[in-house]
């Protein structure tokens, strides 16, 4: 008899672990579980008696038995942050890195910096792993974010024991309200009345920031409440009430970005543009969304052919045998190229010098800002983000999370940085 209520004791922990926060709080009444694992009700009796006796569970009066408060690791009391990049040796992410972990720590903070490797499965690790543990918050850099990702619920979980959770340069849409950006293109004629029809300005994909900040006001009041366990509570009937807790990102305009880019090169002259981006993440098909708007509604044309798109999961970036390529068949009708980092646009560049093709007398290139500049041989025209360092306005906006402020989503606008790598069209 011993052995088995024993048995049941053990067999009903891993139970309660395997439902988490998010699962049922209430146990099956003693007849079931008897039913269930084919044993007494004294059996159960005891089992359970053991658990009441350990703390795991609670006898509530003409109610039942339910798991008892502060079962789960509650984040409220940690002071663990965790900093989630796809790559930590690069500058410069090594240095934005520094900087955020200086102010975290200086804030009272332990602080670990985890590699996705750009991989969700590694990403899944990683989450696994911190949930065995109390974290308090989380800096994310996302993983792939053009496709579906399997770890939205690891998010939750963590957002349900209370750690705060910030992303920088964009979240999983799943995450933040299911918010949309319009990609439609318009037509010729809608292109022509744009100008007379605001209400046509829904290409910038207007309400992102609107939607951002409604998702992130469902979690102000979550830090209200006097205990860690109501607090524990309010945040996990938030997710049962709402089947979602939003987090925050500090992320830009893409699309208004694009936008920004093709109209200084088609104010230069140029009619026929090609463009550089990445495949894996949502930024660049907004980026790309927003150069064909531009294209479009100046009355040109644009061919699919003259963009290259490229996985960073199997190649960092574009190797010089493909950027050739690029040049020969994508760029041979073109005068004009963005590309989504000044990385790709200084290898880009390098590539036509060797060719003897001059920028920007043969060819313009823009870029969207990443930092590194320095890599060109010419000081490249880019959207930047002005302001704040992206990192730190992460940093602080996580900070005044866990403080119980209220605070939203952040979005930064791109302004234009004219270089030496854009000139007038041949």
């Amino acid at each position: 008899m011993g052995i088995k209520y024993r048995t049941l004791a053990e067999s009903l922990k891993k139970e309660i672990t395997n439902r988490g926060p998010l699962g049922s709080q209430k146990l099956p009444t003693e007849a079931e579980l008897a039913r269930t694992y084919g044993v007494s009700r004294q059996t159960v009796r005891q089992a359970l008696s053991l658990l009441l006796h350990e703390g795991l569970i609670e006898k509530r009066q003409g109610s039942g038995t339910y798991i008892a408060p502060g079962v789960f690791p509650s984040a409220l009391s940690s002071h663990e942050i965790a900093i989630l990049v796809p790559d930590v040796s690069g500058y410069p992410s090594q240095h934005s890195i520094a900087e955020a972990e200086t102010i975290l720590n200086e804030a009272g903070y332990m602080t670990a910096v985890y590699s996705t490797q750009n991989r969700t499965s590694q990403e899944r690790n990683i989450l696994l792993d911190l949930l065995k543990r109390s974290v308090r918050g989380l800096l994310v850099r996302s993983v792939r974010t053009a496709f579906s990702n399997p770890n939205i619920s690891l998010y939750q979980e963590l957002r349900a024991r209370g750690a705060a959770v910030i992303f920088l340069g964009e979240a999983y849409p799943e995450l933040t309200g299911g918010i949309e950006t319009n990609l439609k293109m318009p037509s010729l004629h809608e292109s022509t009345r744009q100008t007379t029809e605001p209400q046509e300005k829904s290409y910038q994909a207007q309400s992102l920031h609107e939607k951002k900040y409604q998702a992130a006001k469902l979690q102000e009041d979550s830090y209200q409440a006097p205990g860690l366990h109501e607090k524990s509570r309010q945040i996990r009937n938030r997710a049962n009430s709402t089947g979602l807790l939003p987090v925050l990102q500090v992320t830009s305009d893409d699309f208004a970005g694009g936008e920004l880019l093709s109209r200084h090169l088609i104010g230069l002259g140029h009619k026929k543009i090609a463009g550089i981006f990445r495949l894996d993440n949502q930024s660049g098909h907004r980026q790309y969304a927003g150069v064909l708007h531009a294209i479009c509604e100046s009355g040109l044309t644009f061919d699919d052919r003259d963009f290259l798109w490229y996985d960073p999961l199997t190649a960092r970036m574009p190797d010089d045998k493909i950027l050739l390529s690029f040049i020969r068949i994508q760029l041979a009708g073109c005068t004009a190229v963005i590309c989504q980092d000044e990385a790709i646009a200084a290898a880009l560049i390098r590539e036509l010098q060797r060719l003897e093709m001059p920028v920007p007398q043969r060819f313009s290139v823009a870029a969207f800002s990443s930092g590194r500049e320095d890599l060109s041989p010419v000081r490249i025209t880019c959207a930047v983000r002005p302001g704040q360092n992206p990192w730190i306005l992460a940093t602080e906006l996580l900070l005044a999370e866990m403080a119980g402020k209220a605070v939203s989503s952040v979005s930064c606008p791109w302004t234009l940085h004219i270089g030496e790598s854009t000139g007038a069209a041949n």
